[in-house]
């Protein structure tokens, strides 16, 4: 039997055909790379906290240690920006303008607070806003599981039962503040003790007479919590608590923040910031004159 020839053209076909098949079947076993490692990384909306300062004047803001998106179960992003970046820079700027051309003006935060009274409404306000805004910042923390020092832990056992003890404690404090103002932590005379002050008042002012250093701060004016917690001030004083900074705290009950009060007036020379435990200035200036802003 004879084979008949297969046309030229019909043997390309199969050729080209065959290559096709094959190509497509090595296209198929070709894995696509997951389109998640195209996707860039979300650019926050709100300027980095480091950015914020204030313009002039001897005192500027000390900044965050963390970003305004790290405490969505806490706080949403534009409440810790408005706090952060309006209401406290405002206090910043408003005690820079207070204090210039005034014996305080060189003086450290600490010093400007014992020189305050019921007679100097503006220092007193935009002194306390600042200072206490710097504690309020550092009582926090991102993290939820962080836990108090052992020397830390010993004080809060013996002043307050417990570790519970304390926080409940705490937790009642702040939520019997009535309108705006502050709930504190004080290390004094090596105790821990709460107090709260109203409007943007703290211990170290002259009026509540406490020597020691603040270790914690609750801010429960309602700009802290509103946007977040709307009128829920329980919810957020919770919450709060959840975020404490125990390493702060830990810090700053330790014996190497321990110096010795100053004696220094605000005539004398200007001395070196103390670090804890200031002793208040007695000699008080008027320096609301210089600006009602």
């Amino acid at each position: 039997m004879k084979l008949k020839a297969i046309p030229v053209f019909v043997l390309t076909s199969f050729v080209i055909l065959s290559t096709s098949c094959q190509e497509k079947k090595e296209l198929q076993e070709v894995q696509i790379p997951d389109a998640i490692i195209f996707q860039k990384e979300a650019k926050s909306v709100f300027p980095n906290p480091k950015t914020i300062k204030t313009t002039t004047g001897p005192f500027q803001m000390e900044g965050l240690k963390y970003q305004y998106e790290d405490f969505k179960d806490f706080l949403d992003p534009e409440n810790i920006y408005l706090h952060y970046a309006k209401h406290h820079l405002g206090y910043a700027h408003n005690l820079n303008r207070t204090l210039i051309g005034t014996p305080l003006e060189k003086r450290s935060i600490e010093i400007v607070l014992g020189s305050t009274d019921i007679e100097h409404p503006l220092l007193k306000s935009y002194s306390g806003g600042y200072y206490n805004h710097n504690i309020y910042w550092k009582s926090i923390c991102k993290e939820t599981d962080s836990k108090p020092s052992a020397e830390l832990l010993t004080l809060i056992n013996r002043d307050f039962g417990s570790l519970d003890g304390f926080k409940e404690k705490f937790k009642q404090l702040a939520n019997q503040q009535i309108g705006s103002g502050w709930a504190w932590v004080m290390f004094s005379n090596d105790k821990l003790i709460l107090l709260s002050t109203p409007n943007e008042d703290n211990p170290l002012m002259p009026m509540y007479k406490v020597a020691g250093i603040p270790i914690l701060a609750i801010d429960l004016w309602e700009h802290a919590y509103y946007p977040t917690h709307k009128n829920n001030k329980k919810e957020y004083i919770d919450r709060f608590v959840e975020h404490i900074n125990w390493a702060e705290m830990s810090r700053l009950i330790a014996p190497a923040a321990e110096v010795v009060p100053t004696t220094e007036t605000i005539e004398t020379t200007v001395p070196k910031k103390p670090a804890a435990r200031p002793k208040p200035a007695t000699a008080v200036p008027n320096p609301d004159a210089t600006t009602a802003t």
